[in-house]
C-alpha cells in the first residue's frame, strides 16, 4: 500500500494537521457543490465516510455486487486524483488542462 494510514491514532500530529484538514475541505467542497445522494456517494468513495449514505442505496450496491467500491475506491481514487493533477500542473498543464487530465484518470 503507497500510504497506509490505519496505524494513526486520531490524536497524532499528522492525522491532526494534514489528514483531517484535507478531508475537510474536500468535505466542503463536495457538500457546496453537490446535495443528497450524489454528494454521499462521493463523500463515501473520496473520504470513506458512509454515514450519509442512504441504507437503501447501501443496499443496492451489495445486491449489484459492487459495495466494495465504497470501501476500497476512496483512498485509490483520491492518491489517483491527486497524482495525476500535480503531474499536469507540474509538466506546464493550466488548471483546465489539469482538470481534464485528472478526469480521465480517475
Amino acid at each position: 500500500m503507497i500510504c497506509d494510514l490505519t496505524h494513526l491514532s486520531e490524536d497524532d500530529w499528522l492525522m491532526n494537521r494534514c489528514v483531517h484538514p484535507v478531508r475537510s475541505h474536500v468535505r466542503a467542497a463536495i457538500r457546496q457543490n453537490l446535495t443528497g445522494v450524489p454528494s454521499a456517494l462521493l463523500e463515501g468513495g473520496l473520504l470513506g465516510d458512509k454515514s450519509g449514505i442512504d441504507d437503501e442505496v447501501l443496499r443496492t450496491f451489495s445486491r449489484s455486487g459492487v459495495s466494495y467500491v465504497l470501501a476500497v475506491s476512496g483512498l485509490h481514487v483520491g492518491l489517483v486524483a491527486a497524482g495525476a493533477f500535480l503531474v499536469a500542473r507540474a509538466t506546464g498543464g493550466g488548471m483546465d488542462v489539469s482538470s481534464v487530465i485528472t478526469t480521465l484518470a480517475v
